[in-house]
């Protein structure tokens, strides 16, 4: 099968969905927010539909792929089905009034595609917790002790998983839906916009004479793309893929270089002023703004690097690790000539986070 070119390769159902979600977010923002029981469906919707786009069951088996597209249309109907009974839905008194027989298969489907959907994108690890709450919930009551309770019937659980703020609709996906979306969506195109090349090139500039260069570089490199990037995984993709071959050359053991890189990288999740969405979820249970968590984690984050950035050093001396030679390492100031100006959008966030003259997402949205 030849993949399509140019602007064939958005036509495809997975970046039509992104971009019609994106669009969503950013209408959101520019009209005021939204009810949370229209937001947060939209928004959980459009997440699960991309999650089963972009990790398919099969890339290559027609009638699996065709499964997939009934399972976005099911994921689907629930979004509109939330839409159209919004009045109803926003109105009525969750665990008072019965809920119609459609609310059931709507939520029945809703926590099966949400459980399909976390198999696919996170493993089966998170996917087997999941579905040991919702045995809890039913059989609960047949535990002793504390872990014991008077279980839930089918209705209780839909109403409370499909029809309150307190299941799937709940925190996370509202702050995620609030929040998490517009830094995600800010970093993204940061990144693709060379930002992370950026940061990479910045890192080696930096460090690349100093005893341990190369490991060094990975750690300068990931705080830097850090503040971009709350994601640990990104941050190793992103500059793992040139720092632990050349830690590797420069003498360091490939099991130090896989350590120092994946250290390094999950620091980058409490590296201001986009961090990884516990620091979103933790401002919205504290009832402070996201800037003041951000301005917390400031000195953590950079004692965090300090730390690591020491230790290699000490590590460095301890073998005898010089620098990285210039013939190891690419023009980087070219590079960094190229790209200096996607410096203003982050410090542009820097700013409105020292100032707080603006809210986070609306922040996110002008960077």
């Amino acid at each position: 099968m030849v993949e399509p070119r140019g602007w064939g390769a958005y036509l495809k159902p997975a970046p039509i969905v992104a971009v019609l979600w994106s669009t969503f977010q950013i209408y959101v923002v520019f009209t005021g927010f939204l009810d949370p029981m229209i937001l947060y469906p939209v928004h959980a919707v459009f997440g699960i539909a991309l999650g089963f786009l972009t990790k398919p069951f099969s890339a290559k088996n027609r009638v699996l792929r065709g499964l997939d597209y009934v399972l976005v249309f099911l994921i689907g109907w629930v979004g509109v089905y939330a839409l159209l009974n919004f009045e109803r839905i926003s109105t009525r008194i969750p665990f008072v009034q019965a809920l119609e027989p459609m609310d059931y298969a709507a939520g029945v489907i809703l926590v099966l595609m949400l459980l399909e959907a976390c198999r696919r994108t996170v493993g089966y690890s998170l996917t087997i917790v999941g579905v040991c709450f919702v045995v809890y919930a039913f059989w609960g009551s047949y535990l002793p002790g504390l872990l014991g309770h008077r279980g839930l019937s089918l209705e209780g659980f839909i109403d409370l998983q499909a029809f309150s703020n307190n299941g799937v609709y709940g925190l996370p996906v509202g702050v995620s839906a609030e929040l998490v979306f517009y830094f995600i969506l800010f970093g993204t195109f940061l990144e693709k916009s060379g930002g992370g090349a950026l940061f990479s090139d910045l890192g080696m500039l930096v460090t690349r004479k100093y005893r341990g260069g190369a490991a060094k570089m990975s750690v300068v490199s990931s705080a830097l793309y850090g503040t971009i990037s709350g994601s640990a995984v990104a941050n190793v993709v992103v500059t793992g893929m040139f720092t632990i071959p050349l830690m590797k050359r420069t003498g360091f053991r490939p099991s130090f270089a896989g350590a120092v890189e994946a250290v390094a990288s999950t620091g980058g999740q409490i590296m201001p002023p986009i961090m990884g969405a516990a620091a979103f979820i933790l401002a919205q249970i504290l009832g402070v703004s996201y800037w003041k968590v951000a301005l917390a984690a400031v000195i953590p984050a950079l004692l965090y690097y300090v730390a690591l950035y020491a230790a290699i050093d000490f590590k460095a001396m301890q073998d005898g690790l010089l620098g990285v030679s210039k013939e190891e390492l690419p023009d980087v100031r070219t590079g960094i000539l190229k790209r200096i100006h996607l410096l203003f959008p982050l410090l542009l966030i820097v700013y409105y986070i020292v100032s707080f003259t603006v809210t986070p997402v609306t922040a996110a949205v002008r960077a």
